[in-house]
């Protein structure tokens, strides 16, 4: 008799579970059209991403070495600036102790 009971009770629990579940499969299913339209979308945003990168290729291909270092080195100050990273301790203690001592450059006329 409590065999009964337990199986019983097992299969309330877990039969609507199991109905459920056989439905979902089928709501989740986009049409073809839908399919075809985010494929296109996929394409299109790759094809960009190519441009994009092929645009600046040719960009950094005509600039001058110098030019590139300079580049380079805005980049990394700007990605540190970015992430609110602050210099290292040690040059920060240097330019307090002699940024005090710097003269300031005046402009002709003594304006």
């Amino acid at each position: 008799m409590r065999i009964f009971l337990k199986i019983g009770i097992a299969l309330m629990i877990f039969l609507p579970l199991l109905m459920n579940s056989g439905c979902k499969s089928m709501k989740n299913r986009p049409s073809k059209a839908v399919q075809k339209t985010e494929e296109r979308q996929k394409e299109q945003a790759e094809q960009k991403r190519e441009e994009y990168i092929e645009a600046k290729e040719r960009h950094l291909s005509i600039q001058t070495k110098d030019t590139k270092e300079r580049m380079e080195k805005m980049q990394k100050k700007s990605k540190r600036y970015n992430q609110n990273k602050k210099k290292f301790f040690l040059v920060r203690w240097w330019e307090k102790i002699f940024h005090n001592n710097k003269r300031r450059r005046t402009r002709p006329g003594g304006h």
